[in-house]
């Protein structure tokens, strides 16, 4: 099964999300020993990576699919 990652982060050009999508595969390769590393997709802003992360939800796809945005302040609720 695919795992897609739907980041916050990378900026707006190519170059950095690139930059940000390598630096989340190097993370994710030395904190697991999965056979596939996940996809981590690079998508800017917090809205476009909520954006992007709704389409892949909605579109059925057999994958699983996380988002993962950093917390503007700190978190009290139960998530």
């Amino acid at each position: 099964m695919r795992v897609q990652i739907y980041v916050e982060g990378g900026g707006d050009s190519g170059s950095s999300k690139a930059d940000c999508r390598e630096a989340f595969r190097r993370l994710f390769q030395k904190l697991s020993n999965l056979k596939q590393n996940p996809r981590v997709i690079a998508s800017g802003g917090r809205m476009k990576a909520f954006q992007n992360f709704c389409e892949a939800v909605e579109s059925g796809a057999d994958e699983v699919v996380l988002l993962l945005v950093d917390a503007e302040r700190p978190v009290t609720a139960s998530v």
